[in-house]
């Protein structure tokens, strides 16, 4: 929704592949934070996940990939036209996905 221009500059906000969600929060309810293996393959492909579209930025776009149930959250954030200083620090937190550990991080600049 919004503005989606490959030539603006984006932040995708991604879940990484491979996290088993109920042994991760075992493990991380222990005190440990064991990333699977199979993460860090380059084979994985990203299936859940935001991208945000920056113009001046502000988000002027944003694509939901897998996530239509935070529609309404991404309409709250088109309307509120925060300035975001640093996007691959801030974007993360402008719709919660997933705990930061569970997420990669992926910008490109604007033509």
């Amino acid at each position: 929704m919004g503005r989606i221009d490959a030539r603006l500059e984006t932040v995708g906000v991604w879940f990484k592949p491979g996290f088993d969600v109920i042994d991760d929060m075992a493990q991380h309810a222990h005190g440990q934070l064991v990333v699977p293996a199979q993460a860090a393959d380059p084979g994985d492909h990203f299936r859940r996940g935001i991208v945000y579209y920056l113009y001046r930025g502000r988000v002027v776009g944003v694509l939901l990939c897998g996530c239509g149930e935070m529609l309404e959250q991404a309409r709250d954030v088109l309307r509120r036209q925060d300035v975001i200083a640093s996007p691959s620090e801030e974007a993360p937190n402008l719709i919660l996905l997933a705990p930061r550990h569970w997420l990669r991080i992926m910008t490109s600049k604007a033509w």
